[in-house]
């Protein structure tokens, strides 16, 4: 009877004295582990997919089945579908932000419910559009190459134009 009521005041014991370390590590300050690194890298919360210079958040997942990408030996093109959980006022505010970092010229930006940005680089534009779906955003950006020296305005051609009934 004696040894039961020393085992379990040892059990008793024992359990504080690990529940009482753990509660000390935890708010022990000033140590090692909760100082900053120097010699750290810093995480980027970015993503970079076809193009190097055309961020997308990690909260972001590429939809492969409706991406595509058309590659020359001079420039890619194509579009990239993604979808997550973003807020589109954040998701916009992330563009505008993070573009220009990357050197990106906002051009214009349309908001209602599907939300437009175009940028533009020399030799490309970047168009990003978002929407909001029911459980999750929807992404797209689209990257061209921006034609140079075309002056003609849209519906004028250099061929000639015939009527389709004589």
């Amino acid at each position: 009877m004696i040894h039961r009521a020393i085992g379990r005041l040892l059990v008793l014991v024992l359990a504080s004295s690990l529940l009482f370390a753990a509660a000390c590590s935890h708010f022990q300050t000033g140590s090692a582990e909760s100082q900053p690194s120097t010699n750290a890298t810093p995480q980027t919360m970015d993503n970079y997919y076809d193009f190097d210079d055309i961020p997308v958040p990690q909260e972001m997942e590429l939809q492969g089945d409706a991406s595509f990408i058309l590659e020359t030996p001079t420039e890619r093109s194509g579009v990239m579908v993604f979808k997550g959980k973003v807020e589109i006022q954040s998701l916009r505010n992330y563009y505008i932000n993070n573009m220009a970092r990357e050197n990106w010229n906002m051009r214009s930006a349309i908001k209602s419910s599907r939300t437009i940005l175009v940028f533009e680089k020399p030799g490309r534009y970047c168009i990003v559009t978002m929407m909001d779906g029911r459980f999750s955003t929807q992404m797209e950006i689209w990257v061209t190459p921006r034609t140079n020296g075309y002056s003609e305005p849209m519906g004028s051609s250099s061929f000639s134009e015939q009527p389709l009934i004589p």
